[in-house]
């Protein structure tokens, strides 16, 4: 009995519960709010549950006690560590995997010493210890499903019919905005000195150097793209961000005038009017693929939140699981290759078709930081310096020159309106500030500085320059214009 509990109890605590709360608590940082994660994580604890009570079951009957008596320590370790000691909150963009994450002296000692103490009870007080084991698996179901209801009503957000639709094109028009989230202006003025080539293959557009963007985050200038609206500071983030992208978008409009709508969120809620919408990492890959994905990095942040410190690191060691890793599924170990996979898919699989004209918003997140793409493009070590930035920028603009040529084989590049924007900058200092040394006001004039370039239809030439003064709030009412 000792045994099959203690096995519950550890498959529960680190299949399930804690890595059910995480997910929980952090689903804005997952592309899948799915069902599907959720049962990969209870079926994970299920297997781990049977290969412990198997390998118990098949013991030598003398070696069997020790083994029960083992297994009931690990799973009491396993157990307090995770409630009592886990550390700071774990932060899933990869910048606190690996650092400042100690739980002192009591962080293993604690555990160790309650695991010991119900090891050696188990043959002298067998009833207390099934007791003891009872309730703590009890309640550890009871929070694994309030955790798991809660992140069930967050509906599923992708289908394979939204990415059909995302990579059908009109022969009679389109319009295209893709937002690289974080891309400075400076930086992608690197990216020009590296790659000159990339003046003449952005045929048509205009690169507005002096953009100014209404914020240095996500949260609110994504909003002010969608809607055109800025932020009151007397209402919420959260309101305000709804409002301005469920029910303020221009997307909405489109949709509401007989346009084919689609959008690739890199993260955020889907216009209303809006019905194929989908995810950046399931239009790279499939929406199982990246839930199953998800939930695996969800196990190795378990297992990493009840590892003693020491082996914390080489379990994440660049913010790649183990698990993950054994399976080859890193999506959200390592997003900017899976957003890469996206731009990808939709350079090579898109298709002309006479349906309507289309309107397609792609919002990915290959361009923030941390950066995780060597020069070839392939995952590497996490980093957030500048050098980083400029190698997966050129990443991420490799699939879209792509794109434009396919879309001018199919001749259909002069019938399209493109904006190529970020929604703000890194915050680096910015190098187009001149006439002063002082570092803070370099780092928010890059942070407010986004990339901001323009193809209208029918336009051709080598990229064009302009200082004409251009905020995001604007665009909206352009593109309506």
């Amino acid at each position: 009995a000792h045994a099959v509990l203690a096995a519950a109890l550890l498959a529960v605590t680190a299949c399930v519960r804690v890595p059910t709360q995480l997910y929980e608590a952090s689903r804005q940082d997952f592309s899948e709010a799915s069902i599907e994660v959720l049962l990969i994580l209870f079926g994970s604890g299920m297997l781990l549950f049977l290969v412990l009570v198997l390998a118990v079951a098949w013991l030598p009957r003398r070696v069997r006690v020790l083994a029960s008596a083992t297994l009931v320590g690990f799973a009491v370790y396993t157990w307090v560590r995770a409630s009592f000691f886990p550390g700071p909150s774990v932060n899933l963009d990869g910048r606190r995997l690996t650092e400042d994450l100690s739980t002192g002296a009591a962080g293993l000692i604690v555990p160790l010493a309650a695991a010991l103490l119900l090891a050696l009870l188990g043959r002298p007080q067998p009833r207390i210890v099934t007791t003891l084991l009872a309730v703590l698996l009890g309640g550890s179901l009871v929070q694994s499903v309030v955790a798991a209801a809660s992140a069930w009503h967050a509906s599923p957000r992708s289908s394979n019919a939204a990415a059909a639709a995302l990579l059908e094109w009109s022969r009679e028009g389109n319009v295209l905005i893709v937002v690289l989230d974080m891309l400075q202006a400076d930086i992608f003025g690197d990216v020009l000195e590296a790659e000159p080539h990339l003046r003449e293959d952005l045929d048509g557009f205009r690169l507005y150097r002096g953009a100014v963007a209404n914020s240095p985050s996500t949260c609110l200038s994504l909003p002010t793209i969608h809607s055109g609206r800025r932020y009151d500071p007397t209402r919420s983030v959260q309101e305000f961000y709804g409002e301005s992208v469920r029910e303020g978008s221009v997307l909405n409009r489109f949709a509401e005038s007989g346009y084919a709508v689609s959008y690739a969120m890199g993260l955020g809620p889907c216009p209303s009017a809006v019905s194929a919408c989908l995810t950046t990492p399931v239009l790279g890959r499939s929406r199982r693929a990246v839930a199953a994905g998800e939930a695996l990095h969800l196990i190795d942040l378990g297992l990493y939140r009840v590892l003693p410190d020491r082996l914390r690191e080489p379990l994440l060691r660049d913010s790649r699981g183990g698990i993950v890793a054994l399976v080859d599924k890193a999506f959200a170990v390592d997003r900017a290759r899976s957003e890469l996979l996206a731009l990808e898919r939709l350079a090579t699989s898109s298709i002309v078709t006479d349906s309507p004209p289309t309107v397609k918003m792609v919002h990915t997140l290959i361009t923030h930081l941390p950066t995780s793409l060597r020069p070839d493009c392939s995952a590497g070590a996490r980093r957030s310096d500048r050098l980083g930035a400029i190698a997966q920028a050129r990443c991420a603009l490799r699939p879209i020159v792509t794109l434009f040529e396919h879309l001018k084989a199919e001749g259909i590049y002069d019938s399209t309106d493109i904006l190529l924007i970020a929604d703000h900058g890194y915050g680096f200092e910015s190098t187009a500030v001149l006439g002063t040394r002082d570092r803070r006001f370099r780092r928010m004039v890059g942070a407010l500085n986004p990339t901001v370039l323009v193809k209208p239809a029918g336009a051709r030439g080598a990229l064009a320059t302009s200082d004409a003064p251009v905020e995001l709030a604007d665009l909206p009412r352009a593109l309506c214009g």
